[in-house]
Protein backbone atom coordinates (compact mmCIF):
# COMPACT_ATOMS: atom_id res chain seq x y z
CA UNK A 1 0.00 0.00 0.00
CA UNK A 2 2.63 2.42 0.88
CA UNK A 3 4.23 1.70 -2.54
CA UNK A 4 1.27 3.26 -4.77
CA UNK A 5 2.26 5.80 -6.76
CA UNK A 6 -0.47 7.93 -5.12
CA UNK A 7 1.04 7.01 -1.57
CA UNK A 8 4.46 7.74 -2.52
CA UNK A 9 3.57 11.59 -4.07
CA UNK A 10 2.24 12.52 -0.66
CA UNK A 11 5.22 10.93 1.10
CA UNK A 12 7.47 13.17 -1.30
CA UNK A 13 5.47 16.17 0.08
CA UNK A 14 5.97 15.57 3.56
CA UNK A 15 9.77 14.73 2.58
CA UNK A 16 9.71 18.52 1.03
CA UNK A 17 8.22 19.69 3.79
CA UNK A 18 10.48 18.80 6.94
CA UNK A 19 13.50 19.83 3.84
CA UNK A 20 11.94 23.28 3.54
CA UNK A 21 11.15 23.65 6.77
CA UNK A 22 14.38 22.67 7.91
CA UNK A 23 16.78 25.09 5.89
CA UNK A 24 14.79 27.02 3.53
CA UNK A 25 15.26 26.52 0.09
CA UNK A 26 16.11 22.92 0.94
CA UNK A 27 14.65 20.61 -1.33
CA UNK A 28 14.14 22.25 -4.62
CA UNK A 29 15.20 18.54 -6.23
CA UNK A 30 11.81 17.77 -4.70
CA UNK A 31 9.68 20.21 -5.80
CA UNK A 32 10.80 20.26 -9.15
CA UNK A 33 9.06 16.66 -8.90
CA UNK A 34 6.12 17.11 -6.96
CA UNK A 35 5.38 20.17 -9.30
CA UNK A 36 4.93 17.72 -11.91
CA UNK A 37 2.18 15.66 -9.48
CA UNK A 38 -0.91 15.30 -11.63
CA UNK A 39 -3.06 16.64 -8.82
CA UNK A 40 -1.27 20.20 -9.47
CA UNK A 41 -2.21 20.42 -13.18
CA UNK A 42 0.96 21.91 -13.95
CA UNK A 43 2.25 22.08 -17.96
CA UNK A 44 5.80 20.24 -18.06
CA UNK A 45 7.31 22.65 -20.04
CA UNK A 46 6.07 25.54 -18.20
CA UNK A 47 8.22 23.85 -14.82
CA UNK A 48 10.74 23.47 -17.61
CA UNK A 49 11.32 27.47 -18.29
CA UNK A 50 11.65 27.87 -14.50
CA UNK A 51 14.11 25.64 -13.83
CA UNK A 52 15.90 26.54 -16.60
CA UNK A 53 15.68 30.24 -15.25
CA UNK A 54 17.18 28.94 -11.94
CA UNK A 55 20.27 27.56 -13.56
CA UNK A 56 20.64 30.28 -15.79
CA UNK A 57 20.59 32.57 -12.50
CA UNK A 58 23.10 30.28 -10.50
CA UNK A 59 25.15 30.48 -13.69
CA UNK A 60 25.38 34.40 -13.94
CA UNK A 61 26.12 33.51 -9.87
CA UNK A 62 22.88 35.00 -8.65
CA UNK A 63 21.61 33.37 -5.30
CA UNK A 64 18.09 32.19 -6.11
CA UNK A 65 16.20 28.54 -5.68
CA UNK A 66 13.17 27.31 -7.75
CA UNK A 67 10.81 27.75 -4.99
CA UNK A 68 12.30 31.68 -4.67
CA UNK A 69 11.64 32.16 -8.25
CA UNK A 70 8.23 30.13 -8.39
CA UNK A 71 7.03 32.66 -5.74
CA UNK A 72 8.34 35.88 -6.92
CA UNK A 73 6.49 34.62 -10.17
CA UNK A 74 3.51 33.97 -9.13
CA UNK A 75 3.29 37.29 -6.83
CA UNK A 76 4.55 39.42 -9.89
CA UNK A 77 2.22 42.12 -11.49
CA UNK A 78 1.46 42.24 -14.53
CA UNK A 79 4.32 43.75 -16.99
CA UNK A 80 1.75 45.08 -19.47
CA UNK A 81 -2.01 45.03 -20.77
CA UNK A 82 -1.46 41.29 -22.59
CA UNK A 83 1.13 39.81 -20.00
CA UNK A 84 -0.27 36.59 -18.45
CA UNK A 85 2.58 36.29 -16.51
CA UNK A 86 3.03 33.02 -14.70
CA UNK A 87 0.55 29.51 -15.32
CA UNK A 88 -2.15 29.66 -12.99
CA UNK A 89 -1.49 26.24 -12.15
CA UNK A 90 2.04 27.02 -10.91
CA UNK A 91 0.60 30.31 -9.58
CA UNK A 92 -1.97 27.96 -7.45
CA UNK A 93 0.78 25.74 -6.60
CA UNK A 94 3.09 28.57 -5.14
CA UNK A 95 0.38 29.25 -3.03
CA UNK A 96 -0.77 26.26 -1.88
CA UNK A 97 3.14 25.21 -1.28
CA UNK A 98 3.55 28.27 0.67
CA UNK A 99 0.84 27.96 2.91
CA UNK A 100 1.51 24.35 3.61
CA UNK A 101 5.19 24.96 4.29
CA UNK A 102 3.82 27.87 6.81
CA UNK A 103 1.63 25.07 8.53
CA UNK A 104 4.14 22.79 9.31
CA UNK A 105 5.35 24.42 12.76
CA UNK A 106 2.15 25.41 14.13
CA UNK A 107 -0.21 22.23 12.86
CA UNK A 108 -0.32 18.17 13.65
CA UNK A 109 0.98 16.06 11.23
CA UNK A 110 -2.56 14.64 10.89
CA UNK A 111 -3.90 18.32 10.61
CA UNK A 112 -0.93 18.99 7.83
CA UNK A 113 -2.15 15.98 6.39
CA UNK A 114 -5.82 17.14 5.99
CA UNK A 115 -4.69 20.25 4.73
CA UNK A 116 -2.76 18.57 1.83
CA UNK A 117 -5.49 16.63 1.10
CA UNK A 118 -8.23 19.67 1.00
CA UNK A 119 -6.28 22.26 0.13
CA UNK A 120 -3.13 20.98 -2.18
CA UNK A 121 -5.68 19.59 -5.00
CA UNK A 122 -5.06 16.04 -3.71
CA UNK A 123 -9.34 15.46 -2.94
CA UNK A 124 -10.60 17.13 -6.10
CA UNK A 125 -7.66 14.85 -7.88
CA UNK A 126 -9.20 11.87 -5.90
CA UNK A 127 -12.90 12.68 -6.83
CA UNK A 128 -12.40 13.05 -10.43
CA UNK A 129 -10.56 10.16 -10.46
CA UNK A 130 -12.07 6.88 -9.08
CA UNK A 131 -9.23 4.28 -9.67
CA UNK A 132 -6.95 6.28 -7.29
Amino acid sequence: MLQSPFIRKIITLLYYLEAEHDIPFGGDELLFEILHFDFYKNPPLEIAKLNVEVNQKRFKGESTSLRQLLYEKANAPAKTLFDEGLHAGLKRSSAVIEQLIADVPNLTIQQLLDNIIRNGGVLTYIMSNPRR
